[in-house]
């Protein structure tokens, strides 16, 4: 406890790496101290020389603490990414919650199936070493703590597996996103351009480009926040057929500044909570596919203003986030 009798929450991170689920982690810690917790980001992996904490994400906090610092007493709260379980076996007095972000990022670190898949023996060799197999699901069955889940596809993936103590506790887009898309109006200056995440489902994008070329793709990489911002505003479609471990950022980014959304159904992507778009705006990434899909495409780049109307739920639920991940902080940890 600290000295006013509270607990203290300590949410772990992996320094220098700016990405939506270190975001997320950030945003849980900016949260609480706003709500009048004590809250701290914890970083682990910290590079000799450099500043854990990436310049995007200075904005939720004022200082970080070293994983060492932690205290294993009652009182404190422990928030883990759904990467790193294994740092439960350093905590037998506190409480512990474990926080369900990406259930592919948890497969590639605890699943010798899916190592083998993606990186063959040798990797499945040194995952048995490292004793990486003790903290799979049968583990957390065992285990007295806490979930949380970012996306329903999380809360399927536990429940179907039969760990039911799990509460929501999603995200937000940043901001700024949100601010200026309210300073836009959606179809003005925009151009008959599809956007896509080379990271995101590449393979299959390919496929598509290849189908249609004098259609304009533009891939976003290599670009500034800010450069990625002023591509969504002025372009009519963003496309992901990516594998969608969780509730993505990228399409509600893209949505929330005017774009239509076009996904594959891999993922948080086939439920209808996690990007509740229509299922016009849906298809499996399969050859039959294809000829729908750049249809479907040419419909956003013709009759935008038509289209982006099929977008409005899903943008009015993207604005209101921010207020309802405040809510569930408050509801989840400082509520008892």
């Amino acid at each position: 406890m600290n000295e006013k009798g509270r607990r203290t929450y300590y949410v772990v991170c992996p320094a220098n790496l700016k990405s939506g689920g270190p975001e997320l982690l950030h945003q849980l810690v900016f949260s609480l101290n706003k709500q009048g917790a004590e809250a701290h980001i914890v970083y682990t992996n910290i590079k000799s020389g450099q500043d854990p904490t990436p310049t995007d994400f200075d904005s939720y906090i004022s200082s970080y603490k070293l994983f060492t610092e932690i205290p294993d007493i009652p009182g404190s709260v422990i928030i883990l990414p759904e990467t790193r379980i294994d740092l439960l076996k350093k905590f037998k007095h506190t409480d512990v919650y474990i926080w369900w972000m990406s259930i592919d990022n948890y497969l590639d670190v605890y699943s010798p199936k899916r190592i083998y898949k993606q990186f063959g023996v040798k990797s499945v060799l040194s995952y048995l070493l490292r004793a990486k197999w003790r903290f799979a699901i049968p583990f957390l069955k065992k285990q007295s703590i806490h979930h949380l889940a970012q996306s329903q596809y999380a809360i399927d993936f536990l429940t179907e597996r039969h760990i039911t103590n799990v509460r929501y506790l999603s995200d937000y887009v940043n901001r700024s996103y949100v601010d200026a898309s309210a300073q836009t109006v959606i179809n003005n200056q925009r151009n008959n351009v599809v956007l896509y995440n080379p990271k995101k489902g590449l393979a299959f994008t390919e496929r598509l480009i290849q189908a249609e070329p004098d259609i304009t793709w533009v891939p976003l990489i290599n670009l500034t926040t800010s450069e990625v911002k002023q591509k969504l505003l002025t372009s009519k479609v963003y496309v992901d057929f990516g594998s969608h471990p969780g509730k993505d950022r990228f399409p509600r980014e893209a949505a929330i500044l005017g774009c239509c959304i076009i996904t594959g159904k891999r993922g948080s992507a086939r439920n209808s909570v996690d990007i509740p778009i229509p299922d016009t705006y849906k298809f499996d990434d399969q050859t039959e596919s294809i000829d729908v899909i750049i249809k479907r495409i040419k419909f956003c780049l013709d009759d935008f203003e038509s289209a982006s109307d099929s977008f409005r739920k899903y943008r009015r639920i993207i604005a209101n986030e921010y207020t309802r991940f405040n809510q569930d902080v408050s509801n989840i940890f400082l509520q008892n």
